[in-house]
């Protein structure tokens, strides 16, 4: 996904996106997990406000992460994981 032209973000800020999913179990996640199905779930569009949880800004013209909200997800993460 963060490699596909139409993705909104730079690509830079996609692969970020992704580290955290993968870092947090975002398998396991109530909402926006890739393995739900949904259209709000993360890596099933290149349109990353679409995702669940994810706000982005418009600057310079270029679509830019502008918040991450994903309280009461199940989200978890070990000290390693946030430390990589």
């Amino acid at each position: 996904m963060c490699v596909d032209p139409s993705l909104t973000i730079p690509q830079s800020e996609c692969f970020v996106l992704y580290d955290l999913y993968n870092s947090t179990s975002g398998d396991d996640w109530i909402n926006g997990s890739a393995q739900n199905g949904n259209s709000n779930d993360w890596f099933s569009t290149p349109d990353v406000d679409q995702w669940f949880g994810i706000n982005t800004s418009l600057l310079d013209g270029q679509q830019h992460v502008s918040e991450i909200l994903l309280h009461r997800n199940d989200v978890t993460s070990s000290q390693d994981a946030l430390a990589g």
